[in-house]
């Protein structure tokens, strides 16, 4: 068995046969100083948990009595972590009524639940199993607890191939109407003049002896070109747009994230948590 659970099921067992407890006080040194209330259920419980490793069950239950009377703790199982170390700590310290009490809630939490031997001294486990037996045809009807469910909702972030898309197709995804109609129309006026000063140059042909119609034939090939560089031109700004775009929304996605995670837990619970998803305007998912 481990050497800190047998420490702590030999401490619990003096305490519990000479009905007294040996308070952390004289080892830690802090049982005089001032402490600080937690702010969130898990500093709480974390706290309560390093508090009965070293056997100050009075500070067990002065941390979690104002969590679980009335009930703060949104996770079900840091609740049923809570009820343990609270009844276990009340029992300990000679208070057999709230113990029960506590048992009693924390097996209509968990019906199957049990004490760790190893840690827990036998009279308490005896008087857990008694509130078990008490409970017996609640338990029998109490359905088992669902499982807990995070909601979340869906933060989009763009794909990065969305950048590449020309016509002004990205900047449209990207809510930027002005750019996609002005990079987008530049694109189809360039392609447009290309295509236009090909098709007038292959009729005119390259090779002409008359003057005129070789200076006609090299405007539409200047045609084309200038077309195919305009065309090029506002392509290569819409992809540069588009990837400082793209990268707006996932910073501000991730940002978003980072504010829910960094919240206080019980302003986190009452939100959906974001959950990134990869998009592509025209219906690819990533």
């Amino acid at each position: 068995m481990p050497i800190r659970a047998f420490s702590v099921c030999v401490s619990l067992l003096a305490a519990t046969s000479a009905g007294g407890v040996p308070h952390a006080s004289a080892q830690t040194g802090t049982s005089t100083q001032a402490r600080s209330a937690p702010n969130t259920e898990v500093e709480a419980l974390a706290i309560a948990r390093a508090a009965f490793e070293y056997r100050d069950f009075d500070q067990v239950i002065e941390v979690l009595d104002s969590w679980v009377h009335p009930p703060r703790i949104l996770d079900p199982e840091r609740m049923r972590s809570a009820r343990q170390l609270l009844g276990v700590s009340l029992h300990v310290e000679g208070n057999e009524r709230g113990a029960r009490e506590e048992f009693a809630q924390l097996l209509l939490l968990d019906p199957g639940h049990q004490l760790d031997p190893f840690v827990v001294p036998p009279r308490v486990i005896a008087t857990f199993e008694e509130v078990r037996q008490q409970l017996a045809p609640r338990l029998e009807e109490s359905p088992p607890p669902p499982p807990a469910r995070v909601e979340t909702r869906t933060v989009e972030v763009p794909h990065p191939a969305l950048m590449w898309l020309p016509f002004g197709i990205s900047q449209a995804a990207l809510d930027e109407p002005a750019s996609a109609l002005a990079l987008g129309g530049l694109q189809v006026v360039g392609l447009a003049l290309h295509v236009v000063g090909f098709v007038m140059a292959s009729q005119v042909g390259g090779e002409n002896s008359d003057p005129a119609a070789q200076a006609q034939f090299n405007d539409w090939v200047a045609v084309q070109y200038v077309g195919l560089g305009g065309f090029v031109a506002a392509y290569g700004a819409s992809v540069v747009q588009g990837g400082f775009l793209v990268e707006r929304r996932r910073r501000a996605a991730e940002a978003e994230r980072a504010a829910y995670e960094s919240a206080p837990e019980l302003a986190r619970a009452a939100l959906p948590r974001p959950e990134p998803a990869g998009w592509i305007h025209v219906g690819v998912s990533f």
